[in-house]
């Protein structure tokens, strides 16, 4: 299982409106870490020729090599839309498109059994999807 300390994460979101019309796009950051799941010897690692994918890691006074994750981006969006006309039927409706993972981006390679970190990109990981939701005030 890996073991995910990534210290940096954050997201932020833009929204807009304009009369019926709403919109959004939210970006999600998780920065880099190592991953304590893969670990490998300093013999392994010179032998490979120092790659940059595994960084050495000072732990309890010794130096451990582990498997280097970089950062990810991820994207969603909506586009929403309140219907406001007389008629009882539609009146106060809002319909909301969405998707999630908007970019199709996949999750960075960790040791994990499922081959990505699932307490961090579970979504991610899903692939880019759609969703379509009608709302109805009574």
């Amino acid at each position: 299982m890996s073991g995910a300390s990534s210290k940096w994460r954050g997201s932020a979101t833009v929204s807009w409106t304009r009369g019926s019309w709403g919109a959004g796009l939210g970006g999600y950051y998780t920065g880099r870490y190592t991953d304590t799941g893969a670990t490998t010897t300093a013999t392994t690692w010179d032998s490979l020729g120092n790659p940059g994918y595994i960084k050495p890691v000072a732990t309890n006074g010794t130096t451990v090599y582990r498997y280097y994750v970089e950062d990810s981006v991820s994207y969603n969006a909506y586009l929403s839309y309140r219907f406001s006309s007389q008629n009882r039927w539609v009146n106060d409706t809002r319909m909301r498109f969405g998707v999630n993972n908007v970019l199709d981006e996949k999750p960075p390679l960790s040791s994990d059994s499922r081959g990505y970190d699932a307490a961090l990109y579970n979504t991610m990981a899903r692939g880019r999807t759609f969703s379509l939701q009608l709302t109805k005030k009574l």
